[in-house]
């Protein structure tokens, strides 16, 4: 059966509301100084002007630039100048008493095609502007302060670590509301008590809801001092204990939290607040400093300049050179944690497509009920069927009898309603009816009563032999109407993704019948295949590929390793060699 998730791809993605203007290839250098003393350099600005920094020991600094950037360091015999490569991470190390920039490499990562900048000051000077993510602040209903001190400690507390992001990946964090929530006191699992938490609790007016709970005492051994589920995830819940912890430790669990709503991962790097265990009393030190590890820092300001200029608003719709990057330094933070699945579970996430949004649908009472019109039919045709006709052959009747009632729908609903009955006519499971987004729709399309006696005539429509490939392909041409036919194709994507990665494969033969039902939909929408075309002649072998040849891919392992993700060339090259046979079938050449 087919195991569609759809209820996971129509999760609206948080969007961040970010400041700053749009530019062009604006990149980051991260330089750190792993020497013991404090390291002066100038850059040397595309104008001519100097631009001094200093770094100290074991601190770093991220610069944003628009290219590749020269920097000048002081020397006995006069300044030293080297080149540093645009999207890359540089240790100061002592070379013979002199500090030296040393490139650290990352594995797998794109070549550079970053030239020496040409910008204008003016587009340098927004480089530095600070990109800020509306927050809700909550504490629960066991919080004992009055809500002017309280309210007050969380402010400054986000404050401290809004400063920290602004060093790191120009982010702050701004508070835009602030709510309590009523805790359930019987709950005594922290990941279920954010599981409550993100269910009672909306983000709105904010993207973001923090929430300090205070109803846990202080349990023995290793526990969860705050959690939340990731690269932009929108929500994060902190345990707010008043005695035993430190301010201090308060800001590091806050900003590891919030660096991981920021795509940061797990380090054993002991001097990172995103190693793995916090409240080990690192930061008690007087000479501690709560920052982020260079290969934090490059991935969370990678991240944040996509999201600050408006090119990406979700981890899958990052670019695909920052996305080679950002997987090269989750391969390195996951080398240095082996047991820890941090790293590997945000590589996983790059490659799922994101941003699926439902488009407005019009006249959508008219088109719920010539849908509905033409399900009626399919029931019909199969009660007249009395089991005569099987496999291919019952799918191509079905398919006929729903185009030649279609036909006689309003003629600006007619296609639509074809596709989203052939969606609901075809298919037998629950998925989409159980879906909190469409269930409702689908449900007018069948009520319940008349979906029982569908099932029951039905029989096993299939295409080129396969049960499943006829589900793709009629799933597929539904969700070209709700999401458009590139959102419909990245459902497909997603789904096979979520297969391989929970222990199955990704099958190319159901997505090639994902493919040719989009392309089969958008052509049918277009006018350029007709309802009484179809209604004529419609077969199977005219509108979908045979799967020979085609391969299930059978691990999450082996599909990086083959094909890396859907935006890596060879994912690429495959799908255009699928999308070729399609539309070499006869029954797309005649709708060209």
């Amino acid at each position: 059966m087919m195991r569609f998730r759809l209820t996971s791809l129509l999760i609206a993605t948080l969007v961040l509301g970010l400041a700053g203007a749009s530019i062009g290839r604006a990149a980051v250098v991260v330089i750190a100084n792993r020497t013991k003393a404090r390291v002066d350099f100038t850059v040397l600005a595309p104008d001519g002007k100097a631009q001094p920094h200093a770094i100290a020991p074991g601190d770093l600094l991220p610069l944003g630039v628009t290219g590749d950037v020269k920097i000048s360091l002081p020397g006995e015999a006069g300044p030293r100048q080297s080149t540093l490569r645009a999207n890359s991470i540089y240790l100061m190390v002592d070379r013979d008493g002199r500090p030296e920039p040393v490139r650290l490499d990352l594995p797998d990562e794109p070549p550079s095609s970053e030239a020496p900048s040409s910008e204008t000051p003016k587009d340098v000077a927004r480089l530095q502007r600070t990109g800020v993510i509306p927050v809700k602040l909550l504490v629960d209903d066991d919080e004992p302060a009055v809500r002017r001190i309280w309210e007050k400690r969380l402010r400054e507390r986000l404050d401290e670590a809004s400063d920290i992001f602004e060093q790191h990946c120009r982010i702050r964090f701004k508070v835009v509301a602030v709510e309590t929530w009523d805790s359930d006191d019987t709950i005594s699992e922290f990941p279920k008590s954010l599981r409550e938490f993100e269910l009672e609790v909306k983000p709105g007016p904010a993207q973001l809801a923090i929430g300090f709970t205070s109803q846990y005492k202080i349990p023995n051994g290793r526990t969860h001092l705050g959690g939340t589920r990731g690269p932009l995830h929108s929500h994060v819940l902190i345990r707010e204990w008043s005695q035993h912890i430190t301010h201090s430790e308060r800001v590091e669990v806050l900003v590891h939290e919030l660096g991981h709503v920021l795509g940061a991962a797990h380090t054993a790097d002991p001097r990172s607040v995103m190693r793995p265990t916090l409240g080990d009393r690192r930061s008690h030190a007087r000479s501690f400093r709560i920052g982020f590890d260079p290969l934090n820092t490059f991935i969370m300001y990678l991240f944040a300049e996509e999201l600050r200029t408006g090119k990406a608003k979700g981890f899958g719709q990052l670019s695909p050179a920052t996305k080679r990057r950002l997987r090269a330094a989750y391969a390195v933070l996951a080398r240095q944690l082996p047991k820890d699945k941090t790293a590997e579970q945000y590589t996983k996430r790059l490659a799922r497509p994101s941003g699926l949004k439902l488009v407005p649908l019009a006249n959508r009472n008219t088109l719920v009920g010539a849908a509905s019109v033409v399900v009626g039919e399919i029931l019909e045709a199969a009660e007249q069927n009395e089991g005569q006709l099987q496999g291919d052959r019952l799918t191509e009747y079905y398919v006929r009898r729903a185009a030649a009632a279609a036909a006689k729908s309003p003629p600006e609903v007619a296609a639509n309603a074809f596709l989203l009955a052939l969606t609901v006519g075809l298919d037998d499971s629950l998925l989409l009816r159980n879906n909190p987004v469409l269930g409702r729709m689908f449900q007018q399309i069948e009520p319940d009563e008349r979906r029982g006696l569908r099932l029951a005539v039905l029989g096993a429509p299939t295409m080129r032999k396969r049960r499943d490939l006829a589900q793709h392909f009629a799933v597929s041409c539904g969700l070209t109407v709700l999401l458009e036919s590139r959102g419909a194709e990245m459902a497909g994507i997603l789904k096979e993704i979520v297969d391989c990665q929970r222990g199955g494969a990704f099958s190319f033969s159901d997505f090639s019948a994902d493919l040719a039902g989009v392309t089969f939909a958008t052509r049918v929408r277009q006018g350029k295949i007709s309802l009484e075309t179809l209604a004529k002649s419609f077969t199977v072998d005219d509108y979908l590929p045979s799967p020979a040849g085609l391969i299930d891919v059978g691990s999450w392992e082996k599909f990086i390793e083959a094909y890396g993700s859907p935006d890596d060339d060879r994912f690429l090259q495959q799908r255009t060699a699928i999308r070729r046979q399609i539309l070499a079938l006869p029954g797309y050449a005649e709708g060209k």
